[in-house]
């Protein structure tokens, strides 16, 4: 028998202190556990409830569109042809996520007959397809028949749309009424491409994922080969082995959100499944959660608290009965720490500056532990929120980006007799650093520009969009390519910080003759593919790209397009595109594939070569963005016919110094080319004074008398008169105010200003102002001569 006090203390107090420590630690852990857990579930809660949020906004839209298409279709008169085509364009362009829409009608319900146009979006274009084909038999479709068997619209489930749009989709049907009568139905396809590819890139976790289920079970995006499974869930239930998939199947239930933890339905992982509900489409938005990732944290510090514990029992062994006392305020510290923790308190610290240093080491492990689990929270809720936000801010860059790029084909339409413009640029990253541009320079010309800059993503984005912005500022003072470049170049290199430069090539091509200047800065030289077949890459001067260095020199190389050809302008994303293996497309494949391609349009073009290097990538990723100027120079059989009223017999152009003292000279010229066109001297007199007052205004006011800048004067004479356009590229005016403001009566008050105006409108037929065209601000004046024997 054990007599020994200290025996007694230490066989009664040891086990107590083990199975004390043992069920504190035991405690804290689970209630850490709990507390934790909900913390964490309610938090992957609300981000799967947002993002089911955000694909709601997405589709909701999308039915909202096409109950509103539907709606406007209603009527008789909505019911043409014409007025379709023109509906079904303008729902695609005001609606940017809409994959394609139709309106397809039943055959014997309208005048219209059989007919189901069907627009889809490829890139910045809207593609025709007409739906009423042998081969795809729209009537029989379930979007077409079921919105009419059930009298109402609904949703689809994800289907390959093989012969319409053919891209995987979902789509939202809503009938067309006419007269309280079924005539058709109205669609909105969804891509579900980009869907899958937003919800491929969540990450929960380090391998957690998210998916979708269908209405009807299809899974959609779940970790398997396809982004769309040909099995429903129903189906994988009856082939599965394990019983993980029948009991996920239980939380899929209309209206209900679900949360909790069991295996990995797919990889039989215990994790942590929530699942919420699409509300538009009936979906179910699923986020798996890996149960170990979770609790990691708290599992290392359960292991330290452990560790820990241990170490004070062994010292309280050795001084249990000297400082008996002293014990039992300390744990009463720890368990209401343990409270406060369970309680979700960890920002509450124990003091470990007073007491044995046993204690104060469990105290400083102890708020280790709260202030590392209250860390692992915040960092989860900040982490969330930033990338929420930054995914944000890049969409909204990247619609930024698309938007400064042409994106009208054909750009000018009152140039469709002569050329053939077409552009694309595919980027690599959402954001991406190629540009393309084009725009009407005076002089009958047109300026075609292609650039890439050396870094990817929203430094390269802002550099792009500086370039383009000095260029069509230098472009629009008139000078050759190799001087455009010199001055955007100088610009470029000054305070270039990043060392990010750009390789472009500068194009001026002349309208009626088809010469063309270029200016190269590091960039592809172009292909031009002749009419005889030939294809052949420009030879010419390759400067260094802009903003390298400041005292660059380019120089121009001229060439002359022949009719009926077309020059190829591109970026080395092209030749630079690899497959699998790290091959290159090349130039010479690049070549060897443009050979014909005068058969086509430059918009054909640019998609067949697309689809080449897609073909020959054969699934490798994009490393390098993709981008494609194209011009085509037609044959014309005719020549280019002029108004008859102002038939053109000959024509003469000065370009002047903004100074007075050319006034002298453009009145002898004047008077010259009246007198030529049979004018009498009131007449000549009449139009030298015009032109004076004119000129006058466009030195002193446009330019500020400033002589360093210049302006030009057309002469046109016609049968019946003469023409004079004088065209300046300065500070615009209000040309009706000022014309209007005086009526030649003067009075005491009169402002100052207009009486000249007021001149020029008495002495001839015809006078107008254009502000700020893209040949700049011009005026024209007419006169006309008087009729014989007057």
């Amino acid at each position: 028998m054990i007599t020994n006090i200290k025996s007694r203390l230490l066989l009664t107090l040891v086990p107590i202190l083990v199975i004390l420590f043992g069920l504190l630690v035991y405690i804290s852990f689970k209630e850490s556990k709990e507390t934790v857990l909900k913390q964490i579930t309610r938090e992957s809660y609300e981000l799967a409830r947002s993002h089911a949020k955000e694909f709601d906004v997405l589709f909701e839209s999308a039915r909202m569109s096409a109950e509103g298409l539907a709606l406007s279709l209603s009527d008789s008169k909505g019911c043409s042809k014409e007025n379709v085509l023109r509906k079904l364009r303008h729902n695609l362009k005001k609606d940017q996520f809409i994959y394609g829409s139709t309106a397809s009608f039943i055959p014997s319900a309208t005048r219209m007959g059989s007919f189901a146009p069907y627009f889809y979006r490829i890139g910045d274009s809207l593609i025709y397809n007409d739906l009423d084909t042998d081969d795809y038999n729209y009537t029989s479709w379930e979007w077409f028949t079921r919105p009419i068997a059930d009298g109402h619209g609904s949703w689809s489930e994800p289907y390959f749309d093989e012969g319409g749009g053919s891209i995987l989709m979902t789509t939202y049907s809503e009938i067309i009424k006419c007269n309280g009568k079924t005539v058709g139905v109205a669609t909105i396809d969804i891509a579900l491409d980009e869907l899958v590819s937003r919800i491929k890139k969540l990450h929960i976790g380090q391998t957690g994922y998210a998916f979708i289920i269908s209405k009807d079970g299809h899974f959609i995006a779940y970790p398997g080969e396809d982004i769309l499974s040909s099995l429903t869930i129903w189906e994988m239930i009856e082939n599965s082995e394990t019983p993980a998939m029948r009991d996920f199947a239980k939380l899929i239930k209309p209206n209900v959100a679900n949360y909790i933890e069991m295996p990995d339905p797919f990889f039989g992982k215990k994790s942590w499944i929530i699942t919420t509900e699409i509300q538009s489409t009936g979906w179910t938005f699923t986020i798996v959660y890996p149960s170990d990732e979770i609790l990691k944290p708290l599992i290392t510090l359960r292991n330290k608290a452990f560790f820990f514990a241990g170490l004070i029992v062994i010292i309280l062994i050795a001084v249990v009965i000297l400082i008996s006392s002293t014990v039992t305020s300390p744990l009463k510290r720890l368990v209401r720490q343990i409270k406060e923790y369970t309680d979700g308190n960890y920002e509450q610290r124990l003091s470990d500056q007073n007491g044995p240093k046993e204690i104060r080491d469990l105290s400083r492990a102890f708020n280790t532990m709260g202030a590392a689990i209250s860390e692992h929270i915040e960092n989860i809720r900040k982490t969330t929120a930033q990338k929420e936000r930054y995914r944000h801010e890049l969409t909204i860059a990247a619609e930024i980006q698309r938007s400064i790029l042409p994106h009208e084909f054909p750009p000018f339409p009152e140039l469709a007799d002569l050329i053939d413009i077409y552009g694309f640029n595919r980027p690599a990253l959402e954001i991406g650093g190629d540009y393309f541009d084009f725009f009407r320079l005076h002089g009958g010309k047109i300026a075609l520009i292609i650039a890439d800059v050396s870094d990817k993503g929203a430094p390269a984005s802002f550099f792009m969009a500086m370039t383009r912005i000095l260029i069509r500022e230098v472009a629009s003072q008139g000078h050759s390519p190799a001087e455009i470049l010199r001055r955007v170049n100088h610009r470029l290199a000054q305070g270039n910080l990043s060392s990010m430069f750009v390789t472009l090539l500068y194009c001026e091509y002349k309208l009626d003759t088809g010469d063309i200047r270029l200016a190269c800065a590091g960039h592809n030289a172009p292909i031009c593919i002749y009419s005889d077949g030939r294809v052949e890459q420009i030879p010419m001067n390759v400067g260094l790209p802009l903003g390298a260095l400041p005292t660059t020199h380019y120089q121009t190389t001229e060439f002359q397009l022949p009719t009926s050809s077309t020059m190829f302008l591109y970026t080395d994303g092209i030749t630079e595109a690899m497959d699998k293996s790290g091959k290159e497309f090349g130039l010479e494949k690049l070549a060897f594939n443009l050979k014909g391609a005068n058969e086509r349009e430059c918009k054909e073009i640019a998609h067949e070569i697309l689809d080449k290097i897609d073909n020959f990538a054969d699934g490798a990723p994009q490393c390098d963005d993709i981008t494609m100027l194209i011009l085509n120079r037609k044959y014309n059989k005719e020549p280019i016919k002029y108004p008859t009223q102002l038939q053109m017999e000959k024509s003469t152009l000065l370009r002047l110094p903004a100074h007075t003292n050319v006034l002298d000279k453009i009145a002898t010229l004047a008077e010259q080319i009246a007198n030529d066109c049979g004018f009498d001297n009131k007449a000549t007199y009449q139009i030298k004074l015009a032109l004076d007052e004119i000129v006058n205004n466009v030195i002193m006011h446009a330019y500020s008398g400033n002589p360093s800048e210049t302006f030009q004067i057309k002469f046109i004479p016609f049968d019946g008169g003469l023409k004079i356009e004088i065209i300046d590229y300065g500070i615009p005016f209000d040309f009706k105010e000022k014309l209007d403001r005086y009526d030649g009566k003067a009075t005491a008050d009169q402002a100052i200003g207009g009486i000249g105006l007021y001149l020029v409108k008495q002495f001839v037929d015809e006078v107008h102002y254009e502000p700020e065209t893209v040949d700049g601000n011009k005026v024209t004046i007419i006169k006309l001569k008087a009729p014989k024997g007057e």
